[in-house]
């Protein structure tokens, strides 16, 4: 019966402890929301914005001069393929 008790005291324990780190992460996003200039999270959020985009128009370049490097080898196979006389096996 006390290994009981001791077992239940020791989780409303936990429970409190539980309980008032909850609270304390509930007074900092409070906190921060308060006191955390959001237009300062607006300005921050453009310029990541704005690096992404500039990554993505990065690669899209590299792309297209891919895409037409590889056109360029298919001309050139078709056009070396297509000059060469077939052999004369006879």
């Amino acid at each position: 019966m006390d290994a009981l008790v001791f077992q239940l005291l020791l989780k409303l324990s936990s429970a409190k402890e539980l309980v008032a780190k909850l609270h304390l992460d509930l007074q900092t996003d409070v906190w921060m929301l308060k006191y955390y200039d959001p237009i300062k999270i607006i300005i921050e959020m453009d310029e990541l914005l704005g690096k992404c985009r500039s990554y993505l128009q990065e690669q899209e370049s590299l792309v297209r001069e891919l895409q037409h490097l590889m056109q360029n080898i298919i001309e050139l196979h078709l056009a070396t393929t297509s000059t060469l006389a077939p052999m004369d096996l006879d």
